[in-house]
């Protein structure tokens, strides 16, 4: 476990390093701590966004919405729609 923590320690430190390479144990645990914050910050910032679509068809059943009548029916309202 301490090998896994200081791999990903040597990762995000060795970021402004761009000589070298590290092997492929060094470098798989923190390429996973990357794409596991990559996926938590995504849903981070998707579900507020999310949330508001799926809450907007609730908020909008309970608004009054005259969508399929035209503007003389709207003044003739005992004219049924066909």
């Amino acid at each position: 476990m301490k090998a896994f923590v200081e791999s990903i320690r040597h990762g995000f430190a060795g970021l402004p390093r761009f000589a070298g390479r590290d092997s492929a144990g060094r470098f798989w645990p923190y390429a996973g701590a990357v794409i596991a914050l990559f996926f938590i910050a995504a849903a981070a910032t998707m579900i507020p966004i999310m949330s508001d679509g799926v809450d907007a068809p609730r908020r909008h059943r309970c608004a009054k919405v005259e969508v399929l009548r035209t503007p003389l029916q709207r003044r003739r309202p005992w004219k049924k729609l066909s």
